[in-house]
């Protein structure tokens, strides 16, 4: 009835019902082509994909990557070189100057004793071709300053759970357990390295257990839910594979056609041997190399002709280190040491990502072992008699403001950085603190060593060179506001890198 009523009113209904959407994804499609393309596709949590087993593969492969392979070698020690450098420089920033120079002085010396540059540039090395780096935090007893605190590398073959597969629990990741809000509550390490030769005679079953406070545990977070690592140039390694194929297979043809030993005899006697002196089929001739010899009559020497390695060799290798290095967000001409095709503006632009990467590692590395290191190296001078606690006074507080100073790459133009530094001060969009930061310097350390330099020159009679610049004149005090300290430092893009602790 209302059908017939909707048709003598000439309403259509068809165009008020819901029409149900059509949509398609061409990746989601499941042609035969599509599964061979992804036939390899899981949908495995981040624990079950990073399964030990997993993982002692990637291992292996990237550690053998990384000491036989000398693209892969420079990419990982260039990385820790730009990351660390020779070693971060601790600043703090207490507004009290005699209590900030001891503690940066006197962590200084502590850091060189127990080589913390090195240990640091291992440990970015480490995460990068292996995919993550230990350390515990420890006494030792020989170093010859007064807090005793050192940090022992660690292999990521050592920490591991042996009995865990025996273990229904969702808390124990393999070497690692959990408390209920998913914080890191202990570790476990095997006393000795599963490849070492005195692992059998120790035992599988035999480690101990560190608590997280003592542990250093670095790593790239990549997958929600992610709590070992994986190399970070595992999308890499079978490229890494693919060059050694590839080279090997170049160079073995282009010495087959430089060999004298790959001669064909190229001959125009008659077939029949009993009418010539030609020789049999498959038959060898030795020829000493650099020296004429006869060949049989009617034959001639031909040698291969050298068609390896062939005019895209080049082209195809040096695409191939591109992509090699992506993984690290490193440009070609550093991956591979090589700048020829280069120019200025292509360089600058290509080292924008990749500074940008060193930034968050740095950042990474100041929040998982920086700031722990140093909260803990804190808590032990505190803990010594007439040491710390004599110099700085109730100095016991884990949220002490500071900043890690990094030493950054040199510019490629060093009179257009400095015509920038100008342009940034004279205009009051930057301070002496800052730029002196960009540059790994710490501002007491550089006025005192200016003051001490002129202080020479005055008493040998020299004079200080003079810039051609004038410098703007100091703006008038404001009798209102309170006078700053003498002592003033920014923590500039940091957002909390100044808080002493925090977990791993």
């Amino acid at each position: 009835m209302f059908a017939r009523l909707a048709r003598w009113l000439g309403i259509d209904r068809s165009a008020s019902r819901p029409r149900r959407l059509q949509a398609r994804y061409d990746a989601a499609a499941n042609t035969a082509q599509d599964r061979q393309n992804w036939l390899h596709a899981d949908d495995l949590a981040p624990d079950a994909a990073a399964s030990p087993e997993v993982r002692r593969t990637l291992r292996m492969r990237g550690r053998y990557e990384q000491f036989n392979n000398p693209y892969t070698d420079g990419m990982l020690q260039t990385l820790a070189g730009d990351i660390v450098g020779i070693c971060p420089t601790l600043q703090m920033l207490t507004r009290d100057e005699q209590v900030d120079q001891y503690i940066e002085e006197e962590f200084a010396d502590w850091a060189d004793a127990v080589q913390l540059g090195e240990k640091l540039r291992i440990l970015v090395e480490t995460r990068a071709a292996v995919g993550e780096a230990f350390a515990i935090l420890g006494a030792n007893p020989q170093l010859p300053t007064p807090v005793k605190l050192d940090a022992t590398l660690l292999e990521p073959d050592q920490v591991a759970t042996p009995q865990l597969g025996l273990i229904d629990d969702d808390r124990h990741v393999d070497g690692i357990v959990y408390d209920r809000w998913n914080n890191p509550r202990e570790y476990h390490v095997l006393r000795q390295h599963p490849g070492d030769t005195r692992f059998l005679t120790v035992g599988p079953w035999d480690y101990q257990r560190i608590p997280a406070a003592d542990m250093l545990h670095l790593y790239k977070v990549r997958r929600p839910g992610q709590r070992r690592g994986i190399p970070q140039i595992t999308s890499s390694l079978p490229l890494f594979a693919e060059r050694r194929g590839m080279r090997r297979a170049v160079l073995a043809a282009a010495r087959k056609a430089a060999e004298m030993g790959a001669v064909m005899l190229e001959t125009d006697a008659p077939a029949d041997p009993d009418e010539a002196d030609n020789p049999d089929a498959f038959d060898t001739l030795e020829i000493d190399p650099g020296m004429m010899t006869v060949l049989p009559g009617g034959a001639k020497a031909k040698q291969l002709e050298p068609t390896q390695p062939a005019t895209t060799y080049r082209e195809w290798d040096d695409k191939l280190i591109n992509e090699q290095a992506r993984p690290l967000n490193m440009p070609f001409n550093i991956a591979a040491c090589n700048s020829s095709e280069y120019n200025y503006a292509s360089g600058r632009l290509d080292h924008q990502t990749y500074d940008r990467a060193i930034e968050i590692d740095h950042s990474e590395v100041e929040l998982k072992l920086l700031n722990r290191i140093l909260a803990r190296w804190l808590q032990e001078a505190l803990l010594i008699p007439g040491y710390m606690y004599a110099r700085t006074g109730a100095l016991t507080s884990r949220r002490l403001p500071h900043q890690w100073l990094w030493r950054p790459r040199p510019h490629v133009d060093p009179q257009k950085e400095a015509d920038s530094q100008r342009t940034r001060l004279e205009s009051l969009t930057a301070t002496l603190t800052e730029e002196l930061a960009r540059q790994g310097k710490d501002l007491e350390s550089h006025l005192a060593t200016l003051a001490r330099e002129r202080a020479l020159l005055r008493q040998y009679g020299l004079s200080m060179p003079t810039t051609t610049t004038p410098a703007p004149a100091a703006p008038e005090p404001d009798d209102e506001e309170p006078a700053q300290p003498a002592r003033q430092r920014s923590v500039a893009g940091r957002n909390g890198h100044g808080r002493l602790g925090g977990r791993s």
